[in-house]
């Protein structure tokens, strides 16, 4: 992602070095849930674009609420955790080589499995499931959008600050930039 102040390309990095807090149908998921879309995109790579783009959208939901029918939910979920018990030993291996994950493979991996199975089961009997992932007062767009205001007002999160933080999340965003010219 880029964006452009005064003329100047900045990349901006999506992902920080630890996953985001991930939340599906409102019940916390397991640490590594928010980096999932990693095992089907650059850890495997040979599962086809539409089932590794469902689990991209799946974890690009930093502040925003996302909705998807069940029977999806469900079938993507299963068939990932398909390929996880035929390839074990291969996805273990292929972890720290083909991702920027530094936690120990067997834990991460643990932890993908967890959050399928939860997904699964909280996704039963229901048309469609929702889920976000927390964002914090440095991101681009906080607080995010209006469901998720709401999830985090519901939460208890107070917004008495917010116009405070937004102004402090831009002059972080001003110094990073100054460093970046300055490099150059």
């Amino acid at each position: 992602m880029a964006s452009t102040q005064k003329g100047a390309v900045v990349k901006v990095r999506l992902r920080k070095s630890n996953p985001r807090d991930l939340y599906f149908e409102d019940t916390l998921m397991p640490k590594w849930a928010h980096e999932l879309d990693v095992l089907p995109i650059s850890v495997l790579g040979d599962l086809g674009f539409r089932f590794n783009h469902w689990f991209f959208r799946f974890t690009v939901c930093v502040g925003r609420v996302r909705r998807s029918p069940t029977s999806a939910i469900r079938r993507h979920c299963m068939q990932l955790l398909e390929v996880i018990k035929g390839r074990r030993a291969e996805i273990l291996e292929r972890i720290p080589r083909r991702s920027t994950i530094k936690a120990p493979s067997e834990e991460v991996l643990d932890q993908w499995v967890r959050t399928l199975d939860q997904m699964i089961e909280l996704s039963t009997g229901k048309k469609s499931c929702t889920w976000y992932a927390d964002g914090h007062p440095s991101d681009q767009f906080w607080p995010g959008y209006p469901e998720y205001q709401k999830k985090l007002v519901a939460r208890g999160y107070v917004f008495r600050e917010r116009e405070r933080a937004v102004a402090r999340a831009r002059e972080q965003y001003d110094t990073l930039l100054g460093a970046l010219r300055a490099q150059k």
